[in-house]
C-alpha cells in the first residue's frame, strides 16, 4: 500500500470500511473523518476530495487483495492438483473476513459513474495479478502448454474468479458453491485432458 502519514493512513482505513458498506454515492466525508478521529478540514489536508480518497482506498484494497492472491498461490502443496484451487476455494471465506475484498467487489459491480475509467483501470490491474499468479503456477507444473494455450487457461481462470465475485454480489452461498464446483471441474478436467494428450505424444 502507498506510504502515507499515520493520519492519512487512518483516513484511508476508515474510508475502506465506510465505502464498503455505503458505496461511493452513500459515502460521507464527515463520517469518514469522524471514524478516523480527525476533523473534516484535516481530511482535506490529505485528500483533495471524495474522488481522490475513494481511489486511494481502492488502491489499498487492490494491494491487499493482490497480496492475498500471492499468498493463496504460495500455499499450493500438491503438484498433481490443478493450479489455482487454493485461491478459488478461499474466495468466499475471504469475502467474509476482508473488508478490502468486500469494498473491491462492491466497487467493481456498482461503479461510481464519474470514476468508471479509474475503477476499471485498477480492477484490470488486479485481474492481471491473478492471471500472472495462475500463469506462474501453470509454468511450474511443466505441462508443456503453448503460450496460446496458457493464455486460454488464464482467461478461463480469471473468468471463474469473476463469476464467483458476481455470486458474492448478487447470489447466495448455495449458488456460489455450485458455481465454484461446476466451473472448477470444467477447468481442471480440461487441463488434465490436455496434459494427458501431451504426455501421450
Amino acid at each position: 500500500m502507498t506510504s502515507r502519514s499515520p493520519s492519512a493512513h487512518r483516513v484511508t482505513e476508515a474510508a475502506v470500511h465506510h465505502f464498503s458498506v455505503n458505496g461511493y454515492d452513500g459515502g460521507s466525508l464527515n463520517e469518514i473523518a469522524e471514524a478516523a478521529g480527525i476533523r473534516k478540514a484535516t481530511l482535506y489536508s490529505h485528500f483533495s476530495g471524495k474522488d481522490e480518497l475513494f481511489l486511494a482506498a481502492l488502491d489499498d484494497a487492490s494491494a491487499a487483495e493482490g497480496t492475498f492472491v500471492a499468498e493463496a498461490f504460495a500455499r499450493a502443496d500438491d503438484p498433481l492438483r490443478a493450479p489455482g484451487l487454493e485461491y478459488v476455494s478461499a474466495i468466499a471465506g475471504r469475502y467474509e473476513d476482508s473488508v478490502f475484498l468486500r469494498f473491491l467487489v462492491r466497487t467493481v459491480y456498482l461503479v461510481p459513474t464519474g470514476l468508471k475509467g479509474e475503477v476499471t483501470e485498477r480492477y484490470t490491474d488486479f485481474l492481471a495479478v491473478i492471471r500472472r499468479a495462475y500463469r506462474q503456477a501453470l509454468d511450474a507444473s511443466a505441462r508443456g502448454l503453448t503460450a496460446e494455450e496458457e493464455d486460454l487457461f488464464c482467461e478461463a481462470y480469471a473468468g471463474i474468479v469473476e463469476s464467483l465475485f458476481v455470486e458474492l454480489t448478487y447470489g447466495n452461498e448455495l449458488t456460489l458453491k455450485a458455481r465454484q464446483v461446476a466451473l472448477w471441474h470444467v477447468l481442471a478436467d480440461s487441463l488434465q485432458l490436455r496434459s494427458r494428450r501431451l504426455s501421450q505424444r
